[in-house]
Formats: structure tokens, C-alpha cells, sequence
């Protein structure tokens, strides 16, 4: 870990709090399925008017908001069905197709869980954007979450020990109204609001879970759906996730081994890796971490290296970095750390002050996540016999244990069942949301297809041949049995 003169974690450890999924007081009963037959009165909305956008913060992450990009905020009830509880403000953002009006847009659900939406619509077009030529494209704050009420913790971070995650869900107060499930009738509000008889979603990570969840609680209303790194509501992710770095990395030796081009660059990537964490161990470095002094030592490597080998954009640099410090030469690996931090972490306040909410990713971890790891016990033993598992998800476990947070309804943990046009997607080398998690979804989603892209890692929307996919699904007639995959046959192999 990064050592700020004793064993406490540094302001760049804490930056590193994985940024899927896996934050928690007692919440209420979540509600029923809404019968899509029944009128609106039970569940009034305000009126949304979309204008200009005023945005007093942005963050340096992520790229601009767009020039035509207009927002608005929509009064809902803040628990359904029970009005006295008062409301909540969701805050929403669309950007029009070229061919305006044509009556139909795909809303995008953000990751996390706590990430923003609303900023990914500098992003969203960059990559997608052949969407626009039919589709208006629509941003919603998840309540919690962005613009929509975000749920910070104490000191304005996420927490460092198990102590840190306790007093952060304390603080969260009544929690009533939060949550996956009411995220999904925000999406079904949003859209009655808007005017959409019907739409499109597209989620990438923790927004599948939501995306799943609104074809169970709204599916009638849901023209096509593309889930992009799949969430199932049952899927243990919280054990997973504690043991994800063990089978990234050991993934990544494996392909580095059987490659003739990575072996070049490091003979024996095991040993580099061993060796590096070892001389950590004994001696941390002493390094600057955004012009401030700091030291690297054998955990904050683990925890960065978990990170890159997840994630397409750095993996296949990583042999390369880890063999030349080892050797002495760090200049390759600070580039990554440098990444990892600074750009991708970016100006680390205002990418946690607006897009990835502290709050709520302990609320869902809590009350979602980890009902499903098996208990507290299985963790330990989980984290015992790994090699490079991540201690700090246990105290986040410990922390939710302690303050005995009810779970969410079994049955709203359950497989969606849903005959809804679905595209599936996956990279063959995600260790977050691995494609068996997509299989295991796909077996109660009736007109359903599962595409898994060679080489690609975590949200495959980021790859051309990706993007080629969602958009051609999204535009054509929405039948997954006739989506043209010659683009995964392309998909070039990394360049060590």
C-alpha cells in the first residue's frame, strides 16, 4: 500500500476502491412489480422540462458534456407507493437524434455501482455515435448518484478501513427509496415523463443490473436491451470480485507464455511479478504521486496491477513495465501507474464528487452484493487460499455484517425472465464481469444472444468492434439470431 509515514492507507489507495460493484442501513420492503396495465396514479411524476445545461462541475475524467445536450430534473415519489415518505429529484439529460423527432431513444445506465450517467454524455456519443442517426440518447442520474443526490461519505471519500465504511453507512440515514429496483422505475418515470411509448437501453457493468432489472419490473415497455458485461442479480460478485486479481493475473501469464511476442519482452512473467512484489515487500519505493510524496510498497502494486490486467487499455503493457523495473528501469511502470491515477482516476475529488458515489456503492454492495457471497465465513476462507486477493473488500463485508443490513427480496435477487431482444456482450479476458456471468443470464432470457469478443476485457463498448455491435442492434429490427458477427473474427490480437 501507499504508506503516508505508518500503516494507514494513502489518499491513492483509497482511490483504488474498486469501481464495479460491490456501500448500509435497514432499507424498506422493496416494492412489486408494476403492472404495466394499471394507470399512472399510483405513481405520480412531476413534469420534466428539458433546457441548458448548467454544469458547475465537471469531471476531468471524462470527456465534455456535448454543445446540444439538454437537461432538466423530474420530481418522483422517493418510496413507490407510499407518498408520505415525500419525493426525490432525479436529474436527466438527452441529447436529440440527427434525424429529430423520431420518437425513440436508448437510455444509458451507468456502472458502479454510484456512477453517473449523466456524465458519460461527452463519452457515450464518441463511441456511439451512429446511435444518433434514429435515436435520442438519454442520461439518467440514478438517485444517489451524480446530480441526482449524491451520496458521499464523512470525509468526502470512500472509506479506508472497516471503521471508515461503518461511519459512512451510518451517516447514510433513512435509505428507504435507494437501490437497483427504484432505479429501474426511475428509468420507466423518466420515459413516461418524456413522452417514449417505448425504449432502448444499453448498460455497461453495474447498469446491466439495472437494465435487468427494468425488463423485469418494465419489460413491456423495453423495445431491445444491450447488456454489456453482465450483472445477474444473483451472481456472487462480491466472493468474485474478492478473487478476481488472482485469475486476472494468472490469465495474463498464461497469455503472456503462449505468445511468442510477450515471452520476448518478459521470458518469465511469473517470476517478474514475484520478484517486484517481493523487493516491495522489503523495501518500498519512494515515489510522487501528484506532486506529493508518497511510497509504493508490495500491496499498492497487487491492488494496481489487479486493475491493469482488467482492463484492455493497459494489460498487454504490463509485461513490458513489470520485466524493466524489475530490472531497475521503472519509467514504464510509472507511465501505468501515471494512467491508472491520473487519468483514468484523474483529479480523484472531482471524479468521486460526481460520477462514482461513495454512498450508494456501499448501500448496494451491502444489501445487494453480498446476500449472495454466502456469508462472512466463506469470504474468510475465500481470501485465505488466494495469492493476490484485495483484504479490503472483507472490511467493507465486516462493516455491512455489523450493522446488520437487511438484504434485498430474494425474489428481486432472482433470474429476469424476460422475452425482451437482448444483445449480451462480453470480453473473453474480463475478469470483473466474466462471460460465464452472461451465459448464466441467458438462460432465462428467451430472445437472447451472447457475443463474447477475443482479447477484450471489461465494457466492450470501448472497442470499435463493439461499438459496431451495439449500434447495428440497436438500429436494425432488434433480432439477436440475425446480428452479423464478422467484426469478432477481426478483433486483432494485443501488441506486447
Amino acid at each position: 500500500m501507499l504508506l503516508c509515514g505508518s500503516l494507514m492507507r494513502s489518499t491513492l489507495f483509497a482511490a483504488l476502491t474498486p469501481l464495479y460493484a460491490l456501500s448500509c442501513l435497514p432499507s424498506a420492503a422493496p416494492p412489486d412489480p408494476i403492472d404495466e396495465g394499471s394507470d399512472d396514479v399510483a405513481d405520480p411524476i412531476g413534469e420534466l422540462a428539458l433546457g441548458a445545461c448548467d454544469f458547475a462541475a465537471w469531471p476531468s475524467a471524462m470527456p465534455n458534456p456535448p454543445s446540444d445536450l439538454e437537461c432538466g430534473t423530474l420530481e418522483v415519489q422517493r418510496v413507490l407507493g407510499d407518498p408520505d415518505a415525500g419525493t426525490t429529484t432525479i436529474f436527466v439529460a438527452r441529447q436529440r437524434s440527427r434525424a429529430f423527432p423520431t420518437g425513440r431513444a436508448v437510455f444509458q445506465l451507468a456502472g458502479g455501482p454510484g456512477g453517473s450517467a449523466v456524465t458519460q454524455s461527452g463519452l457515450v456519443p464518441q463511441l456511439l455515435g451512429g446511435l444518433r442517426d434514429d435515436l435520442d440518447l438519454v442520461y439518467v442520474d440514478q438517485r444517489g448518484t451524480g446530480f441526482s443526490g449524491y451520496l458521499d461519505c464523512p470525509d468526502g471519500d470512500f472509506p479506508q478501513d472497516r471503521a471508515g465504511n461503518e461511519a459512512c453507512l451510518r451517516a447514510l440515514g433513512d435509505v428507504r427509496g435507494l437501490g437497483s429496483v427504484e432505479a429501474a422505475h426511475d428509468v420507466d418515470r423518466v420515459r413516461r415523463a418524456l413522452g417514449y411509448p417505448t425504449i432502448a437501453l444499453r448498460g455497461g457493468s453495474y447498469g446491466t443490473r439495472v437494465g435487468l432489472e427494468v425488463l423485469r419490473q418494465h419489460g413491456a415497455v423495453v423495445e431491445a436491451a444491450v447488456l454489456d458485461g453482465v450483472d445477474p442479480p444473483d451472481a456472487d460478485f462480491f466472493g468474485w470480485t474478492l478473487g478476481k486479481a488472482d485469475v486476472g493475473i494468472e490469465l495474463l501469464i498464461d497469455d503472456c507464455a503462449a505468445d511468442p511476442a510477450c515471452v520476448a519482452v518478459s521470458p518469465d512473467l511469473r517470476a517478474d511479478l514475484e520478484a517486484r512484489r517481493a523487493a516491495l515487500a522489503e523495501e518500498p519505493r519512494r515515489i510522487t504521486a501528484g506532486g506529493a510524496p508518497d511510497v509504493e510498497d508490495d500491496a499498492l502494486f497487487v491492488l494496481a496491477l489487479s486493475y491493469l490486467v482488467e482492463d484492455s487499455y493497459w494489460r498487454s503493457d504490463v509485461p513490458r513495465a513489470v520485466h524493466a523495473a524489475v530490472s531497475g528501469d521503472n519509467d514504464g511502470w510509472n507511465a501505468l501507474l501515471g494512467d491508472l491515477f491520473g487519468v483514468t482516476i484523474s483529479d480523484r475529488a472531482d471524479l468521486n464528487a460526481s460520477y462514482v458515489a461513495p454512498g450508494l456503492y456501499l448501500y448496494v454492495t451491502c444489501t445487494e452484493s453480498l446476500p449472495n457471497a454466502g456469508g462472512l465465513d466463506a469470504l474468510r476462507d475465500l481470501a485465505d487460499g488466494l495469492s493476490w486477493g484485495d483484504g479490503h473488500l472483507l472490511e467493507i463485508a465486516e462493516a455491512c455484517a455489523a450493522l446488520d443490513a437487511p438484504p434485498l427480496d430474494a425474489a428481486l435477487r432472482a433470474p429476469v425472465v424476460s422475452d425482451v431482444p437482448t444483445l449480451l456482450l462480453s470480453g473473453a479476458a474480463d475478469i470483473q464481469t466474466p462471460p460465464e456471468m452472461a451465459e448464466h443470464a441467458l438462460e432465462t432470457l428467451a430472445n437472447a444472444r451472447h457475443v463474447v469478443l477475443p482479447h477484450a476485457t471489461h465494457s466492450v463498448m470501448i472497442t470499435p468492434c463493439g461499438a459496431e455491435l451495439i449500434e447495428q442492434f440497436l438500429l436494425g429490427d432488434h433480432d439477436p439470431a440475425v446480428l452479423e458477427l464478422g467484426c469478432v473474427d477481426e478483433v486483432p490480437t494485443p501488441q506486447w
